[in-house]
């Protein structure tokens, strides 16, 4: 049992990783397209929020 605990957790960890790096490179990206596109589409603070809540 603790062999396959430790093959399994050796192959899920960096998939985990990877996936977790990717979920905090969108949350930046909602960040920056917040910036540039609020002005442009005229959204409130609260619609914004309510998107990027629904994205994530």
């Amino acid at each position: 049992m603790s062999q396959t605990f430790a093959k399994l957790t050796r192959r899920i960890i960096p998939v985990l990783f990877v996936c977790h790096l990717f979920a905090i490179l969108d949350r930046i990206n909602i960040g920056v397209a917040q910036i540039q596109m609020k002005p442009h589409l005229g959204l409130s603070d609260l619609a914004y929020s309510l998107g990027a809540r629904a994205d994530g």
